[in-house]
């Protein structure tokens, strides 16, 4: 008999992704702030899903992100000068994920996670960026597929 073999795409996801943080989410294309908006992971890590206060909850597949990077260009600066208001000892910049993500590279958007401290944005840039850059990721076999939708 044969044995099962169950395929994973990712050899784990960090458990702080999973339980999720408070961000201040800044959407480039709608530019619309979200303030204390809780982001975190789907349990298999297919969507990174945030949900903001009285609102309804969104997602971003992961197999769309490019990169998370730091910092970034946040173009409205109303929306700066409001990020720059909230009391902490680390620069917006400092705090800022820049996710870049799009299904190809002539049509890339923009999503912004400000974290309340540099280390937070840190840590999920490089837990986000640990996920993205798996090769599995891009060329998940049909089962897999079929466990993401």
């Amino acid at each position: 008999m044969a044995k099962e073999y169950k395929f994973t795409f990712c050899s784990s996801i960090p458990k702080f992704l999973l339980d999720g943080e408070q961000f201040d989410r800044y959407d480039d294309e709608n530019c619309i702030l979200d303030i204390g908006c809780m982001v975190k992971f789907e349990e298999y890590g297919f969507y990174i899903v945030w949900e903001p206060k009285g609102k309804d909850a969104g997602l971003l597949d992961i197999s769309q992100i490019w990169e998370a990077r730091h910092s970034g260009t946040i173009k409205d600066a109303k929306i700066i000068f409001d990020l720059e208001q909230r009391p902490t000892k680390d620069s917006v910049e400092d705090r800022t994920i820049w996710i870049t993500y799009g299904w190809d590279l002539v049509n890339v958007s923009s999503l912004f996670l400000i974290a309340k401290t540099a280390e937070t944005a840190k840590a999920w840039r490089d837990g986000i960026n640990g996920i993205v850059h798996n090769y599995k990721l891009r060329h998940a076999c049909p089962t897999t597929a079929l466990q993401k939708q």
